[in-house]
């Protein structure tokens, strides 16, 4: 079974908070076509914000179309590495 390639880098926003946030995890399923035609989260990163960013760029990412015979959907596995910004709160003038 091939592997299907992203058509486009995802870039992951940056997330807030001054705690250590896991791994999203998506299930998705891609059509011959390459669109996603179902995504779930299997993985909880420990941020509600950070889980529904993953489900949202899961759903719209694109992937090489399939090659020949094969199934109707190709399942896999999206894993989003998340890397938090700390909050400053300051109350200092904007520079």
């Amino acid at each position: 079974r091939a592997a299907r390639g992203v058509m486009e880098p995802v870039a992951l926003p940056l997330q807030q908070g001054s705690d250590v946030i896991g791994s999203s995890v998506v299930e998705t399923g891609v059509n011959p076509d390459g669109l996603v035609v179902s995504a779930r989260l299997i993985g909880r990163s420990q941020s509600k914000s950070a889980d529904h960013e993953a489900l949202r760029i899961a759903r719209k990412m694109r992937f090489s179309p399939a090659r020949g015979e094969g199934p109707e959907v190709t399942w896999g596995k999206l894993i989003f590495q998340w890397f938090a910004v700390e909050l400053v709160s300051t109350n200092g003038a904007p520079r």
